[in-house]
């Protein structure tokens, strides 16, 4: 009797195990190794925003690569569901939205299909703009460089966001 209160005892105040998210990443149906896997709390489009006109980056909870056979774990502290980025060299980006715990995700990646936008205003180029693409799957950041250029891989019909410390401004162009 002793034995079993001393080992209930230890099971209550034994740390819970973190969680993880596991599949595999596929692209033209093979494998795909060395993508990047990246968790992200979700935001809505409100919360994306503000964040991005506040000039904040996004808080990534956890990060992985993919193996040669395209498998990933990618451990999370929590439970919930979580926005799953994914980046691989000659494929476009790839979002999901993933239950961590679970075990069987599978994200296939499509073709890359980039485009070179510049980005200006009446006063000149946009050097240094953030900008957040809002695309059907899911939500794109990246910057402008010191000529206000910037190159997106394809994403559909997508809105636009652009932020700077002096201006703020937003539209919406079919990138193709």
């Amino acid at each position: 009797m002793k034995r079993m209160a001393v080992t209930l005892v230890l099971l209550l105040v034994a740390p819970a195990a973190a969680a993880s998210i596991r599949g595999t990443v596929v692209g033209g149906g093979e494998a795909v190794a060395n993508a990047k896997i990246s968790a992200y709390t979700i935001e809505s489009e409100k919360e994306t925003i503000a964040r991005v006109v506040a000039n904040r980056s996004r808080v990534v909870l956890a990060t992985t690569m993919s193996a040669a056979d395209g498998a990933f774990t990618l451990p999370i502290d929590g439970a919930g569901c979580v926005a799953v980025h994914v980046e691989a060299a000659t494929f476009a980006p790839s979002f999901a939205e993933a239950v961590v715990g679970d075990g069987d995700v599978l994200i296939s990646l499509a073709p890359k299909r980039s485009g070179q936008i510049t980005l200006r205003s009446p006063a000149g180029p946009l050097a240094g703009a953030r900008v957040a693409v809002f695309a059907r799957d899911g939500v794109v950041e990246t910057a402008a460089d010191d000529r206000g250029e910037l190159t997106l891989d394809e994403l559909g019909e997508a809105t636009m966001l652009c932020s700077l410390a002096t201006a703020s401004s937003t539209w919406t162009p079919a990138l193709r």
